[in-house]
Formats: structure tokens, C-alpha cells, sequence
């Protein structure tokens, strides 16, 4: 159980999978606690899976709560993850232009692939599974930790703890 894109080793003792929108403040919060857990424990490994939480591409949201939640996850690709944090998922076609170029991608070949059916499939694969996971309203983050959910993600040091105690019981590497 992990996202098409991966931070961290192929095989690892805690696998950590979160349903996020890149406009929502806590997906970005978590983003950052978990990506730091991933960049310094070798036996951590983290991945994303997108439920944008707007109307345009959501079918199971009835609510606009992010209106750029859908083309965020669109240009989510693993290098401009960080990009899309920072800029709290909203930016203009000249900024992912920009921050396309600054990673080393042609941004017509970007636009041309964020535009295209096999990303809108992908996209939809993921909010499919995030509803069939039980994922209800504007429930991101949705955090799964070696494939069960992690409830009460945000009292303090939630996921630093869980990630210790798992790490505690020597789990093998998946």
C-alpha cells in the first residue's frame, strides 16, 4: 500500500501513506513532519495519494473547499511536491511554468501531461480509494501507517511517536 510516488527505500519497516489536498493547511503541516521522519530514518519510507477537496474533480465532494485542490494534485508530480506546498497549492500557469523550468522540466510537456486523461485517471483511482478507505467530508489528511489508519494524527508528536513504536517492534522491511 503506497502512492505512485515514493520518498524513501523500495523496502521499509514503516510505510506511511497520506490522502492529502495541497490546499489544505494540516495535508501540508503532516507533509512536512512526515517527509523530515522519511529524510532521517533509513527504515521510513512515505507516499502520497491525492483527494483534492473541490468540486471540479472530486465527484465525492460537495463542497468547493479548495478550489485549486484539483490541479495542485495534477502538477503533484514527486519533484514539484515541495514547490506545492510552499505555495499552499494555489499558483498561476506562469508559477508552475517557472517552477517547472527551475526543476529541470519542460513546461509545455508539463502542462501537456497535467491536462491529459491518464493523469485525470490516476487522480480519480486515488479519491476512489480514499472513499473506499472510509476518507468522509473534508477528511484530509488521511494517514496510514504500515496500512492502518493513524486516528488522532494531530495531537503532538502523533506520528513521531507512532513511527517509534512501530520502529520498537522490529517490523520486516515490505
Amino acid at each position: 500500500f503506497e502512492g505512485r510516488y515514493r520518498a524513501g527505500p523500495a523496502k521499509a519497516a514503516v510505510r506511511i501513506v497520506v490522502f492529502a489536498d495541497y490546499q489544505c493547511p494540516d495535508c501540508r503541516r503532516i507533509e512536512g513532519e512526515i517527509g523530515a521522519l522519511a529524510r532521517s530514518n533509513p527504515r521510513v519510507a512515505f507516499s502520497v495519494k491525492h483527494f483534492p477537496l473541490s468540486t471540479v474533480c472530486n465527484p465525492y465532494t460537495t463542497e468547493d473547499v479548495h478550489p485549486d485542490a484539483c490541479w495542485a494534485a495534477r502538477a503533484a508530480f514527486w519533484r514539484l511536491r515541495e514547490w506545492l506546498i510552499q505555495k499552499e497549492g494555489a499558483f498561476t500557469e506562469a508559477d508552475l511554468s517557472a517552477a517547472a523550468r527551475a526543476q529541470g522540466l519542460d513546461p509545455q510537456r508539463l502542462m501537456s501531461l497535467l491536462e491529459s486523461p491518464d493523469v485525470a485517471t490516476r487522480l480519480r483511482a486515488d479519491m476512489d480509494e480514499g472513499m473506499a478507505l472510509g476518507i468522509q467530508g473534508c477528511g484530509t489528511p488521511m494517514i496510514f501507517v504500515n496500512g492502518v489508519e493513524l486516528k488522532g494524527w494531530s495531537a503532538p508528536d502523533a506520528i513521531a511517536r507512532t513511527v517509534a513504536a512501530v520502529l520498537t517492534a522490529n517490523p520486516a522491511e515490505a
